[in-house]
């Protein structure tokens, strides 16, 4: 219970840091080459394991990706990510899924265009509270949602991160069924011959 307490505590202190840092303009988006497969298996490995501890069926849909090499913030790209995939286990059912896939559009000089969609089974949330799921600290409060701790901090950070880079998000949800996030975000093509 104490480690339960003092890991909760952490990311609540991180959370709050975070937050902070984005209202007063100090988090810098660093442009870097990365490579988006790699990235993808990182945050997976992550959330396999949280899965497994929740008897969640997690599964990735890798699309044909022409372009792996990009330029953009893999350190924030991951936050949103883990953000996303972290809320679809932990607030889902047990024996659930979540199916993350990710796809590229046409690219048009040297930015293409990535979508991430993460599609769980969870409980889902009403129509009343996905007017404010990017608000800060906010949670709806259902008897569903009382066994799991959480700050309300995660997808206002989420947003924000996005907004910063130059992406959208789309969230729909119905309770009891499920909830489906979709990120498009422009990255810039790196040039793996230079």
């Amino acid at each position: 219970k104490i480690m339960s307490a003092s890991g909760f505590l952490l990311d609540l202190v991180n959370d709050v840091l975070d937050m902070n840092k984005l209202e007063s303009g100090e988090i810098a988006i660093k442009e870097e080459p990365f490579e988006l497969t790699k990235i993808i298996n990182e945050v997976s490995s992550v959330i396999e394991t949280q899965a497994d501890e929740q008897c969640i069926d997690y599964s990735v849909d890798r699309g044909s990706i022409e372009y792996d090499n990009l330029i953009g913030s893999s350190l924030h790209l991951r936050q949103i990510l883990q953000n996303i995939l972290s809320n679809a286990i932990k607030y889902n059912v047990q024996n659930g899924s979540v199916r993350f896939s990710y796809s590229e559009n046409a690219a048009d000089d040297d930015i293409v265009k990535v979508t991430f969609i993460c599609k769980d089974t969870g409980i889902g949330m009403s129509e009343e509270y996905l007017k404010d799921i990017f608000k800060p600290f906010t949670r709806e409060e259902t008897s569903l949602t009382d066994a799991v701790q959480g700050t309300g901090l995660g997808m206002a950070i989420t947003k924000n991160l996005i907004d910063l880079m130059g992406g959208t998000i789309k969230v729909l949800s119905t309770q009891g069924v499920g909830t489906t996030y979709e990120v498009t975000m422009e990255f810039r093509i790196a040039d793996i011959n230079t």
